[in-house]
C-alpha cells in the first residue's frame, strides 16, 4: 500500500507517524486486536487492518510512535495508545506468587432511590484487602457496566467482570488501580484512568 503524498508545510508534523489510506476499505475481514498485539512487528503489522478493540472496530488510519488511529464505518476516529494495547491484549504476564491475607467480604451494592439518580461515589476508593476466595459462580459482567460510575472503582469490588476478553474477579482495589483474578490464578493489574478512558460510556 502507498503512503499518500504529504504537503511539504506537513511533512515535520507526519514525520514520526505512518498514514495508512486516505479511504479505508471495510471490505476486508474483521481481526480482534489480540492477534496483532503479540507479533514482533505490532504496530506496524495492523497498517490498514479492519480490526476490533474492545468492541470498537475500525481500518487502522494512521501509526505512531506511541498510538494508532482507527476510523469506523460510522466515520468517526479515535486514538489508541501502544502501551495500552499491549497491557490490554498481550499475552497474559505470570506475576510473583502473592500472599493471601484473610478472606473478606465484598460490599453491599448501593442502593439507589431514584432510577435516574446517579450513584453517590465512596468515601474512600480504596480497598486494600485481598479477597483470598473469590466467587466464581456466576457470569462475568462487562467492565463498560461499572467503568462510566460515578463509584468505580469501588463499585467494581468483588464483581466478576470481563476485561477486554479476560476474565476474573476484582480482588483489590488500590493505589488508583485494581487487581482481577482468573478463575485460573491469574492476576493482572489494570490503571483506573486507563480503564475509564477505554471502557467508560460517552
Amino acid at each position: 500500500m502507498e503512503t499518500p503524498t504529504v504537503p511539504e508545510d506537513h511533512q515535520e508534523k507526519t514525520s514520526a507517524s505512518e498514514v495508512v489510506s486516505a479511504e479505508p476499505n471495510f471490505d476486508r475481514q474483521l481481526t480482534p486486536i489480540t492477534e496483532f498485539v503479540a507479533r514482533p512487528d505490532f504496530p506496524g503489522s495492523l497498517q490498514g487492518e479492519f480490526v476490533d478493540i474492545g468492541g470498537y472496530t475500525g481500518i487502522v488510519i494512521e501509526i505512531t510512535s506511541k498510538s494508532i488511529r482507527v476510523k469506523s464505518p460510522e466515520e468517526t476516529t479515535r486514538s489508541f495508545n501502544i502501551h495500552v494495547l499491549r497491557k490490554l491484549y498481550g499475552p497474559p504476564q505470570h506475576p510473583e506468587p502473592i500472599s493471601m491475607p484473610r478472606a473478606v467480604e465484598p460490599p453491599a451494592p448501593l442502593e439507589k432511590k431514584d432510577d435516574a439518580q446517579e450513584p453517590m461515589p465512596m468515601p474512600d476508593r480504596d480497598i486494600r484487602e485481598l479477597i483470598a476466595e473469590p466467587n466464581f459462580d456466576r457470569s462475568p459482567k462487562p467492565i463498560t457496566d461499572f467503568a462510566s460510575r460515578l463509584d468505580f472503582p469501588a463499585c467494581a469490588y468483588g464483581e466478576f467482570v470481563e476485561v477486554a476478553r479476560y476474565t476474573g474477579v476484582v480482588v483489590q482495589v488500590a493505589n488508583e488501580s485494581v487487581k482481577v483474578q482468573s478463575p485460573q490464578g491469574i492476576v493482572r493489574s489494570y490503571g483506573v484512568s486507563t480503564l475509564r478512558k477505554l471502557f467508560g460510556r460517552r
